[in-house]
Formats: C-alpha cells, sequence, structure tokens
C-alpha cells in the first residue's frame, strides 16, 4: 500500500482509513467494541445538531445568498481547521495520491452541499432534510451495480420502505407550501445523490490512503471553496448581504459547530467505535430536522409528512443492515 500519510512531527492524532464520507466505515472500526452510554449520547447529541442543519441554513439565508453562505462557511472551516492544526502541531501534509483523493472527495463534498443550500430557497427545511438523508438508498443502490454489493432481501425493503417515505412527502402538500417547492425538493434530491456518489468512490478507492480525521475535513472544506464561490457567482451574481444578527449567528453556528466540531467528531468516534453502531444513529437525523422546522420556522407538520420521515428512517436502517 501506498504510504499516504504525511511524514510530520509525530503529535499526530489517530487517523483511520476514509472509505467513505460523513456517514461511511472506516478500517478502523471494526477494531472497536459495542458503544458506551457516553458515545451514544454524543450521537444523539450529533444528530440533534444535524437536524437542525437546514433550519440553520434557512435562517442564514435571509441575509445571504444561499451558495454565498456555504462559501463563506468553507472558508470559515477551512480557517479554524488550520489553525485548529497548527495550535495543536498537527502536519496537513499528505502525498500526492491521497491529494488527489481529497481532491475527488472535497468536489463531491461542495457539490453537497451547493445543492443543499440551493434547495433550501425554494422547499421547506423539513421536507429538504428528510430528501437529503435518502443519500444510504442511494449508496445502496448504486453499490448493487458499481461494487457489485448484493442487494439482500433487507435492503430491498428498506429500499421500497424508503420509496414509500419520499411518496408520502411528495404527497403533502398543504397550502402553505411554497409554489416552488418541487424544484426545491428535486435539488435536495440531487444534494442526497451527490453525498451517495462521494461515499461509492470513496468505498472504492478510499481504502488506499490513510488520513487523520482532520486532514479529511480540512481538504474536504477547502477543496470545495473554488467550487461553492464559482456557483455563487454564476447563479447569484454579485453577493448581496444582509447585515441580521440572527443570519450571522445562524452562519457561525454552521461553521464552528456543525463543520468545524461536529464534524471532527463523528470522524473520531468512527476510528473508536464499530462504524455500523455509530452509523445507524445517523437515522434520528431526519426526525429531529422535521420537529425543528416546525418548531423554529413554523412549518407544516402533517400527519403524512410524519409517515414519511417513519418510512424513509425505518428503511434507511434495513438498507444499512449487514
Amino acid at each position: 500500500m501506498d504510504n499516504l500519510v504525511d511524514e510530520g512531527n509525530g503529535a499526530e492524532g489517530p487517523r483511520i482509513s476514509v472509505t467513505a464520507d460523513k456517514g461511511s466505515q472506516s478500517a478502523a472500526a471494526g477494531a472497536g467494541g459495542r458503544l458506551t452510554a457516553a458515545a451514544m449520547a454524543t450521537m444523539l447529541l450529533l444528530c440533534f445538531i444535524w437536524g437542525g442543519n437546514l433550519v440553520a441554513i434557512k435562517i442564514s439565508n435571509r441575509g445571504f445568498d444561499p451558495l454565498f453562505a456555504a462559501t463563506l462557511r468553507s472558508v470559515g472551516a477551512a480557517v479554524l481547521l488550520g489553525g485548529w492544526a497548527l495550535i495543536t502541531r498537527h502536519s496537513l501534509r499528505i502525498s500526492r495520491t491521497a491529494f488527489t483523493y481529497a481532491v475527488v472527495i472535497g468536489l463531491f463534498f461542495g457539490l453537497e452541499f451547493l445543492f443543499l443550500f440551493w434547495g433550501t430557497k425554494f422547499t421547506l427545511a423539513s421536507r429538504g432534510t428528510i430528501l437529503v438523508y435518502t443519500s444510504p438508498f442511494w449508496v445502496a443502490l448504486g453499490g448493487h451495480f458499481i461494487l457489485r454489493e448484493r442487494l439482500s432481501v433487507p435492503k430491498v425493503a428498506g429500499l421500497l420502505l424508503a420509496f414509500g417515505g419520499v411518496a408520502a412527502v411528495f404527497a403533502t402538500k398543504p397550502g402553505t407550501l411554497p409554489s416552488t417547492y418541487l424544484l426545491g425538493d428535486a435539488i435536495e434530491i440531487v444534494a442526497a445523490v451527490s453525498w451517495a456518489i462521494s461515499t461509492l468512490y470513496s468505498k472504492k478507492s478510499m481504502n488506499k490512503a490513510l488520513l487523520s480525521p482532520l486532514q479529511l475535513l480540512f481538504y474536504q472544506v477547502l477543496v470545495s471553496i473554488p467550487l461553492l464561490l464559482g456557483a455563487s457567482l454564476i447563479f447569484e451574481g454579485v453577493p448581496a448581504v444582509t447585515w441580521r444578527v440572527d443570519a450571522i449567528l445562524s452562519l457561525a453556528h454552521q461553521t464552528v459547530i456543525i463543520v468545524s466540531i461536529t464534524y471532527l467528531v463523528w470522524f473520531w468516534l468512527l476510528g473508536k467505535f464499530q462504524a455500523g453502531h455509530i452509523t445507524a444513529f445517523s437515522f434520528f437525523t431526519p426526525l429531529f430536522g422535521v420537529a425543528m422546522g416546525g418548531l423554529f420556522l413554523g412549518e407544516p407538520i402533517t400527519w403524512l409528512l410524519a409517515l414519511g420521515v417513519s418510512l424513509v428512517a425505518v428503511g434507511i436502517y434495513l438498507v444499512q443492515r449487514r
């Protein structure tokens, strides 16, 4: 195997073999045991925070164009992560081969958030959260053809349930839905597919690269900056900024808490415990997302929307079962 880790000082943190993006397995996953109570509480907290991500994006959209906000978020996260690496003497130097992998992962990372942010301009945060978290469904479907992974009966059942959940979401059409909601829903599904493509690419090729959680996250946000900035200039023109306290605080929350902290904690947990035990908790995220959309944004929660969330969560769980 190529030596893909940097040759910096010995103060490095633990490295994991990166095989996928946020919700994926690592080579070290099998080394851990069952989750401790503290780990389970941490994962529930992460899912709660992630569930409010689209709500936070909707709030930051009040002061910033969506794609420009995504650009600022990546810039801020890159500065924070780079500063943390400097303070902790954690080298960000990686081999040329590892950098190639990181660029590809970063491009899909950027595309995911490009569509994620853009979609919130046209649909509700609760609907967007549900649709984005159908990504494991697309991973299972794509893995059957790209990675030759057999679709078991539970996986097929999970696919059908997930489709039923998405259908239930689309059947929800209260009078308060924006007229552009179908466009927004489609964009959020593209975001989910972009996330899945990055995961599939990672499973196929990133097992050759050894990257620490900090290195992986730093290069993901760094590579995403020019992509998001270019998209912002093309689709939104000269950035229009309205200086609102709620928008600024929301963008700061996304930059510091969601990207710079929770993603690092996520990767650390993946290196500490079995990946399957960790990723199962991510199915709570859409549930939290719908609840927060109703609580903070006053978005309607109909019984069909609740049914859709339940079916998607159960379906994704079955898809991920071994």
